[in-house]
């Protein structure tokens, strides 16, 4: 659903995502994992017909985690675009 909302050429699965994904953020109640957002990043980059640069998805994972972090294993916070765009782990740690 999240790479739908990013992908204005996914037509109505884009227009459907985007609006579900913006309800959850105005009232608060959606949540997204460090796992959710690693595989967004894969996603975006690698594996889509038109992958996004590291830059761009970057930009949307940052969006999407305007609070910060939280996690089990500090160094798993770390920014977007220090993560390994093949493994969508922060570089060095896998």
């Amino acid at each position: 659903m999240l790479v739908y909302a990013h992908d204005a050429r996914a037509g109505e699965k884009h227009e459907r995502s985007d609006l579900l994904i913006n309800e959850l953020w105005v009232s608060r109640q959606g949540h997204l994992s460090i796992k959710v957002l690693q595989e967004l990043y894969v996603t975006l980059t690698q594996v889509v017909p038109s992958p996004l640069d590291l830059e761009a998805a970057s930009k949307i994972l940052k969006n999407l985690s305007p609070g910060g972090c939280m996690s089990p294993i500090p160094r798993m916070c770390s920014a977007p675009s220090t993560f390994n765009s093949a493994t969508g782990f922060p570089s060095g740690t896998r």
